[in-house]
């Protein structure tokens, strides 16, 4: 949890100690072990060679994973961004202001291979269109709003990810993830 990236500075102060706080303790009530801060720090680095992770997957996480972050997941890295990274729309920061420079009022979530190169990996699968247009028709005029329209997705995609992770290690398969169905299966 980094929370001067991405749609964490539309939030308050108070509203991102709750949102913070509220994450940390899901995880944590869950046996998953939490970090919070920057990430290319040796600090950092220890903790995740202790952690020994599988897998990394992250949700509008906003920072670049260097070579030797991403190299300590057999299974691979993985990020999910609310653009179709697929169709080469909305690749770095501001996934709202590629939307409105398009004109467009669906976006999809993309779920991605992690480089070392911002949201340029092989997309492994996608979510059915999500609409993000205001009663009018019209793309929300606020980013903020766009953040909070798109969210609800996120947990079941990142748990369709992890399952289809897990049924890879189950396997005996030490490669990272190829597809991962979302198109199909989201919940209205």
């Amino acid at each position: 949890i980094s929370l001067r990236k991405r749609a964490w500075a539309a939030m308050s102060a108070a509203e991102r100690l709750e949102v913070k706080l509220r994450l940390a303790g899901t995880a944590l009530g869950a046996g998953v072990p939490v970090y919070t801060g920057e990430i290319k720090t040796a600090g950092f680095r220890r903790v995740l060679a202790e952690w020994r992770p599988d897998a990394i997957v992250t949700c509008g996480f906003g920072q670049v994973l260097d070579g030797g972050i991403l190299g300590t997941a057999p299974y691979g890295a993985y990020n999910c961004h609310p653009t179709d990274l697929a169709n080469g729309h909305g690749a770095g920061p501001a996934p709202w202001d590629d939307m409105a420079a398009r004109g467009v009022t669906h976006t999809v979530w993309s779920v991605h291979r992690m480089t070392e190169v911002v949201d340029a990996g092989p997309v492994v699968g996608q979510t059915p269109p999500i609409n993000v247009a205001d009663a009018q028709g019209r793309l929300i005029p606020d980013p903020r709003a766009f953040f909070f329209k798109v969210l609800p997705p996120i947990g079941w995609m990142v748990m369709r990810t992890v399952d289809a992770l897990v049924r890879r290690r189950a396997m005996g398969l030490r490669e990272p993830l190829r597809h991962v169905e979302l198109d199909a299966a989201m919940p209205p």
